[in-house]
C-alpha cells in the first residue's frame, strides 16, 4: 500500500475555515441555473422546481450541449413544468444571467473544475457534484479563488442527508457492533458512465468511510481493470487501512446492472448490513436479524436545502474533506496496475532470479521494448507476452511518457512505437543488471519514474 503523505497536505487542509460574510436579504429568491441536464441534472430540476414552494429559490435556466437531454427533460414527468424559456444550449446564458447568483453543476466530472472556475470568475456561488476536480491542486486554487471573491463553493454531498448513514453512524459510535474491525462497500451504477469510475464513483464511498470511522486511512491501494471501454478504469477495487487495525474494501463498478451503493460494517459483536439507496439497515447478531426502523429522507432536497441555507446566510468556506477525499483518490490511482504477477507453476519449486522476483512489472515492459526493438524500431500494439491489449496499451503509455518509446506514427490505423536513444539505453543498462546481478543507478533512477519505488 502507499503512504497518504505524499498526496495530502494536512497543514494546508487543517488551516481551512469558515468565514462569515455579511448575508444576502433571506426574502428574496435565490436564482439558480443548472449545468448539465443528463439523468442527475433531470433529478436536480426536480428538486429545485419542489423548492421553488417556499419561495427562497428560483430555477433561473437549465443548460446542456445536447439537445435530446433539454428535450427529454420537458418531456420528463417530475420536471414537465419547465417551459422551454428556462432552457439553453448556451453556458454564457447562464454565467451572464444577472438573475442567477448560483450555478448548480452536473456535468461529466472531467468539466467540473473548468465549469466552477468559469462560474466564480462571473461571479456566481458554486454548488458542484462531486469532485470538484481531478486532483487535488486545482481543487485547492478553486477554494482559493472562491475565498478572494467572497463567494460559495460546495461540493454535493448528498451521503450526510441519508438517514440510514446518520442511524448507522449513531450504532457504530454507540459501540453497538462492538470493536469495527471490517468494513465492505459496494457502489456501482446502473446508469452508463462516460468517465472513470475511480472519480466518478469514488468521492462517495470514501466520504462515507470517513463519516463512519471518523478517520483518514493510513494507507490505500487499489486494482482495476477495463473491459469495454478501454480509455477508463470500469472496475476499481480500493484497500484501505485505517487507524486501529480496521480494514476496508470498496468495490467501484461501472459494469454491473443495477445501482448499488451498500456498507457492511463488520463489528466483533455483530454486523451491519446498511441499503443506501433504499436507506434500509439490518444488524445481524448471534443468529438474530434486525431489521432497525428508519424514516428515509429525500437526500437530494437535503442537499439543495443546505447549499440555499449557505447562500442565505452568507456562509463560505470548503469541508477539508473535499481536499483530503480528492488527495486518497490521488493516492488510489498512483497505485493501480491492472497486471497481476503471472503464476508459473513449473517454477515455483526452484529459487527465483534475484532481479526478477523483485520486479515482474519490469520484466513485462523490457519484454515489451524488445519487441519494438526487434520490429525494426517500428511495432503496432499487439497481444504479445500473454497480455491482454488492454494491458498491452497501459504499458505503451507508461513507457512513452517516461520517454522510453515515442508514439507518434500510426500503420493501418494503429498507433505504432519508435524505441527512443534513452529506450535504448535503458536496455542496455536492464542487461547489464541481469549479468550483474544487481540494479544499475540508471536502471533504478527509471523504476523510481514509473512508480515502482526503491526495488
Amino acid at each position: 500500500m502507499i503512504s497518504l503523505e505524499r498526496n495530502i497536505t494536512r497543514s494546508y487542509i487543517d488551516s481551512l475555515i469558515t468565514i462569515f460574510v455579511i448575508g444576502r436579504n433571506s426574502l428574496n429568491p435565490i436564482g439558480v441555473g443548472i449545468l448539465g441536464a443528463g439523468n442527475w441534472g433531470r433529478k436536480l430540476a426536480a428538486r429545485y422546481l419542489d423548492a421553488e414552494q417556499d419561495g427562497r429559490v428560483r430555477l433561473v435556466k437549465i443548460c446542456d450541449v445536447s439537445v435530446v437531454a433539454l428535450g427529454e427533460l420537458l418531456m420528463a414527468h417530475e420536471t414537465a413544468s419547465i417551459n422551454a424559456d428556462r432552457l439553453s444550449l448556451e453556458v454564457r446564458d447562464i454565467m451572464q444571467n444577472v438573475e442567477i447568483s448560483a450555478v448548480h453543476i452536473a456535468t461529466p466530472c472531467s468539466t467540473h473544475s473548468a465549469f466552477s472556475r468559469l462560474a466564480l470568475e462571473s461571479g456566481k456561488n458554486v454548488f458542484v457534484e462531486k469532485p470538484i476536480s481531478l486532483n487535488s491542486f486545482e481543487c485547492r486554487e478553486l477554494i482559493d479563488l472562491a475565498a478572494e471573491k467572497g463567494l460559495i463553493i460546495e461540493e454535493g454531498n448528498y451521503t450526510q442527508f441519508n438517514r440510514a448513514l446518520q442511524a448507522t453512524r449513531e450504532i457504530v459510535r454507540r459501540g453497538d457492533v462492538g470493536k469495527v474491525r471490517y468494513v465492505r462497500v459496494q457502489w456501482s451504477s446502473a446508469a452508463k458512465l462516460s468517465e472513470d469510475v475511480l472519480f466518478d464513483l469514488g468521492p462517495e464511498p470514501i466520504d462515507v468511510l470517513g463519516s463512519l470511522l471518523g478517520e483518514l486511512p493510513n494507507e490505500v491501494s487499489g486494482v482495476s481493470g477495463s473491459y469495454r471501454r478501454l480509455a477508463y478504469n470500469e472496475l476499481v477495487h480500493v484497500f484501505a487501512q485505517y487507524p486501529d487495525g480496521v480494514f476496508a474494501h470498496i468495490e467501484l463498478n461501472g459494469l454491473h446492472p443495477r445501482a448499488i451503493k451498500e456498507v457492511v460494517i463488520v463489528g466483533s459483536d455483530s454486523t451491519v448490513d446498511v441499503d443506501c439507496l433504499n436507506q434500509r439497515i439490518v444488524q445481524y447478531s448471534e443468529g438474530k436479524i434486525t431489521e432497525i426502523p428508519i424514516t428515509p429522507t429525500d437526500t437530494i432536497a437535503g442537499e439543495i436545502r443546505h447549499c440555499i441555507d449557505r447562500i442565505a446566510h452568507g456562509r463560505f468556506g470548503v469541508d477539508p474533506a473535499t481536499v483530503r477525499t480528492i488527495g486518497i483518490l490521488e493516492t488510489v490511482q498512483s497505485s493501480l496496475w491492472t497486471r497481476v504477477p503471472r503464476i508459473n507453476h513449473r517454477d515455483m519449486l526452484q529459487k527465483p532470479d534475484h532481479v526478477g522476483e523483485q520486479i515482474p512489472i519490469l520484466e513485462t515492459a523490457v519484454g515489451l521494448l524488445e519487441i519494438v526493438h526487434k520490429g525494426a524500431n517500428k511495432t503496432p500494439i499487439m497481444n504479445e507476452g500473454e497480455l491482454n491489449p488492454d494491458l498491452v496499451r497501459r504499458y505503451f503509455m507508461m513507457l512513452e511518457k517516461i520517454g522510453l518509446v515515442d508514439g507518434g506514427a500510426k500503420l493501418n490505423q494503429e498507433k505504432t512505437y519508435v524505441l527512443t536513444t534513452k529506450g535504448l539505453q535503458f536496455l542496455i543498462d536492464y542487461y547489464e543488471s541481469q549479468r550483474l546481478g544487481e540494479i544499475t543507478d540508471n536502471t533504478r533512477r527509471v523504476l523510481q519514474a514509473v512508480g515502482l519505488g526503491t526495488v
